[in-house]
């Protein structure tokens, strides 16, 4: 199953920063290497795009349209996010990490299944 979660540069660089630290327990090290290898890895050049779900932005978008095509599914890439922000502290960093996370439950940030049938 796949999802695609939609993001600029400045949101994915966070995920991607914060989806790798040296503290995550195997298990999610697993977790996060299966979401890295299955399309996260592509995310500078992935196209761009924006969920099916907003209305088309007339000055075009800067968003990219990363696709991760895994056996993780959406659900459980945002736990993974927020059990990172839960590891790293009350920082503006996390507090935002956890906020994307929440997105990503909203059609705008995330859909899933990928593609959109």
């Amino acid at each position: 199953m796949a999802f695609a979660i939609f993001y600029g540069h400045i949101y994915l660089t966070s995920i991607v920063a914060n989806a790798v630290p040296v503290m995550l327990s195997g298990a999610d090290k697993s977790l996060a290497t299966k979401v890295w290898n299955g399309g996260l890895k592509t995310w500078q050049a992935a196209p761009y795009g924006q969920s099916p779900y907003e209305q088309p932005d007339p000055g075009g978008t800067l968003c990219r349209t990363v696709v991760v095509d895994s056996s993780v599914t959406l659900q459980e890439f945002r736990d993974l996010l927020y059990r990172i922000a839960a590891r790293l502290g009350a920082t503006p960093d996390v507090q935002y990490l956890k906020a994307l996370a929440d997105d990503m439950g909203r059609n705008c940030g995330a859909v899933e299944p990928w593609p959109v049938v």
